[in-house]
């Protein structure tokens, strides 16, 4: 992905974001029965509806559940100055690193499946 969006210009990149958010997601989700209780930390910035409730925060439901546990690990090997990931970039961010410095791996998979599983908007 750097290398593709490394050489658009500003307007192409505003122009691919406004084309993409018009597009309306196309899931059939499957609900985990009960939310983890580490969810309640995410649901801080990204909203009870995980849509992005805060200008930095992602909109993460409905996400696919290797694409959000690939981004925790990085957000984690970051914080923590790890280099074992392979092309590990570099994901800091104050909130992040603080939640997610020393959180264990399962908890990661778990928070990833728990957003994957809820309706995208």
């Amino acid at each position: 992905m750097k290398d593709v969006a490394g050489r658009l210009s500003d307007p192409e990149i505003v122009g691919l974001a406004t084309y993409f958010s018009k597009k309306s997601c196309q899931q059939t989700p499957l609900r985990l029965k009960s939310k983890p209780v580490q969810a309640d930390n995410c649901l801080q910035c990204h909203r009870p509806e995980s849509d992005g409730g805060m200008e930095s925060a992602p909109k993460i439901a409905g996400q696919r559940k290797d694409y959000l546990f690939k981004q925790l690990l990085w957000f984690r090997s970051s914080a923590t100055g790890q280099k074992n990931l392979a092309w590990s970039p570099q994901r800091h961010h104050k909130e992040m690193d603080s939640f997610i410095n020393g959180t264990d791996t399962s908890v990661l998979s778990v928070l990833a499946g728990y957003f994957a599983s809820l309706p995208c908007r």
